[in-house]
C-alpha cells in the first residue's frame, strides 16, 4: 500500500520534470520506507492473527486473557505505540 504512493511521485517527477536519473540517497530512502511499511503490515497481520487465534480457541476467557495491559503490549510491539 505505502509503495503506491511514492511511487506515483516518483514517475510525476520524470515525466513532468524530466529527470533520468534516481540519486543514491532518495533510493536508499525510499527502499528503507518501503521495507519498513512492509515490516509494519506483517506484524499488524501477526496481530490480528494472534487476536483471532485467543478468540477462537478461548471464546469465553477471550475478554481475560486480552485485558487493557496485553492489548497495549501487543500494540507497542506492533508498531511502537499503544492501539487507537
Amino acid at each position: 500500500m505505502s509503495s503506491q504512493n511514492v511511487s506515483a511521485k516518483n514517475i510525476s517527477e520524470f515525466v513532468i520534470l524530466g529527470f533520468d536519473t534516481v540519486g543514491h540517497i532518495p533510493c536508499v530512502l525510499q527502499m528503507c520506507a518501503f521495507h519498513l511499511g512492509v515490516v509494519m503490515e506483517m506484524f499488524a497481520i501477526a496481530a490480528m492473527a494472534l487476536d483471532r487465534l485467543i478468540a477462537i480457541s478461548n471464546p469465553l476467557r477471550y475478554h481475560s486473557i486480552l485485558i487493557t495491559t496485553h492489548t497495549v503490549v501487543i500494540g507497542v510491539a506492533v508498531d511502537g505505540g499503544p492501539p487507537v
